[in-house]
């Protein structure tokens, strides 16, 4: 029957279950939404880095900060065994503006690369222009491995 202890437990389910629903996540490969595509690895100026597509497959135009039309105010996470940790939390010393991106856009960025083998991902701060909706995007997850 129900006892405290089983009352207790059903509600710490649910209070856990209702944050977790509530979050304003969106997973990025999901048709509909603003996505971070990983398209691989590729040469940059100063060596190798990760190249990213940002597409707009959704029917709202969006707004994110940025450091330029090209270089969007990102952050990267790490898997751990406790769960997802900030890998660089992006922060700015020069200065950002808002961009906006609407309905079909894509544009390409390229991140740094991790110094370790891990499980790593890409997030983007986005909102909806016009309205108080702020979500954040996330990449697909990364398994990297420093080449030999």
């Amino acid at each position: 029957m129900f006892t405290i202890k089983n009352n207790i437990i059903i509600i710490l389910q649910f209070i856990i279950l209702s944050i977790l629903f509530s979050c304003n996540n969106v997973e990025s490969y999901k048709s509909g939404a603003v996505q971070i595509k990983y398209t691989g690895v590729e040469e940059g100026e100063y060596g190798s880095v990760a190249s990213f597509l940002l597409v707009n497959d959704s029917t709202e135009t969006v707004e994110f900060w940025a450091y330029g039309e090209e270089f969007p105010h990102y952050s990267t996470e790490v898997l751990t065994d406790t769960g997802w940790i900030y890998l660089m939390w992006n922060w700015c010393g020069t200065g950002t503006s808002p961009v906006e991106f609407k309905p079909g856009d894509k544009m390409k960025f390229t991140t740094s690369l991790p110094n370790y083998n891990c499980t790593w991902r890409v997030l983007l701060g986005v909102s909806v222009v016009d309205s108080e909706n702020y979500y954040t995007v996330k990449s697909n997850e990364i398994i990297y491995s420093i080449p030999e």
